[in-house]
């Protein structure tokens, strides 16, 4: 059997977990993240062979029309393979400090790579210091942002997701994440839930499988960076996380774990190198 995994950056540890799990060493992944990039248009053209498979596997997320032939629509309309829906495991709700500057591909970097902080990056803007930064980073500032309310918000989009996919894990992935720590940051899970995820897959489609300690596997995705979740928003859910207030940069960036002033003094450094102005009218447009 072949089998294709086409998703953003998770597709990577799910493709290499589905290829363990199952025995199948002929597994595509395709970083719907990377569109036309020379990685993404190669996955691309091995693809090609498994759509025309009729034994073969698609899984993908659902990929709308700028995303071209492997837009869901089409991808399912001319597929020899099956093709079944998955979903995104995207979770802002411990993490809705987090947000990006600029597009895909166009990415301003702070010191833990596309990821900033809304504090830190409206103090910039404000002229505030580094010490009234930190000062910030606490309940009231949290509540006056909206950031408890990201929970709900978030999960809502989630399950949104989920009942719109063929194979649904979006209530699994939530008692995970709220159950103990399971995500680096919004969009990049523990192998833990990456493990169950891929099982969820195979038992769906009926594809034989192992079962391993999730503790056995890999996850590329550990070597980016690590977002602390604030000790007010685990409290506030209730969920059972406690985690240093640290920030890990990706590994290519130096792999440095920072404390909190470490990382404003680093991510105000960086600003004052790109700009102002340039720095404003990114955050601005971010909204």
């Amino acid at each position: 059997m072949k089998i294709a995994i086409i998703a953003n950056c998770q597709t990577q540890a799910i493709s290499n977990y589905m290829r363990i799990i199952s025995g199948c060493s002929e597994i595509v992944n395709v970083p719907a993240h990377l569109l036309g990039t020379e990685q993404y248009n190669k996955a691309l053209t091995n693809l090609k062979e498994i759509v025309n498979d009729e034994n073969a596997v698609i899984f993908t997320f659902n990929l709308g029309e700028r995303f071209g032939e492997i837009s869901t629509l089409k991808l399912k309309a001319v597929a020899k393979a099956k093709v079944f829906t998955i979903t995104n495991l995207f979770f802002s709700g411990f993490h809705p400090d987090i947000t990006y500057l600029g597009s895909m591909g166009k990415r301003i970097l702070s010191p833990l790579g596309d990821y900033h902080s809304k504090i830190v990056l409206n103090s910039f803007i404000s002229g505030f210091s580094v010490e009234e930064t930190i000062a910030l980073f606490n309940e009231k500032t949290y509540k006056d942002l909206g950031f408890f309310e990201e929970f709900n918000k978030s999960k809502c989009e989630l399950l949104a997701r989920d009942k719109s996919s063929d194979i649904q894990f979006g209530e699994e992935f939530l008692q995970l994440v709220l159950s103990k720590p399971s995500l680096y940051t919004m969009n990049h899970p523990t192998p833990e839930v990456l493990y169950k995820f891929t099982c969820r897959l195979c038992e769906y489609a009926g594809i034989a499988y192992s079962e391993f300690p999730s503790a056995f596997f890999t996850n590329y995705l550990s070597t980016a960076a690590w977002w602390p979740v604030y000790k007010e928003i685990a409290e506030y859910h209730e969920a059972n996380i406690v985690l240093p207030m640290v920030f890990k940069q990706p590994d290519s960036r130096g792999g440095n774990v920072l404390s909190l002033t470490q990382f404003i003094e680093r991510s105000f450094t960086r600003y004052k190198e790109i700009g102002f102005e340039t720095i404003k009218e990114a955050f601005v447009t971010s909204g």
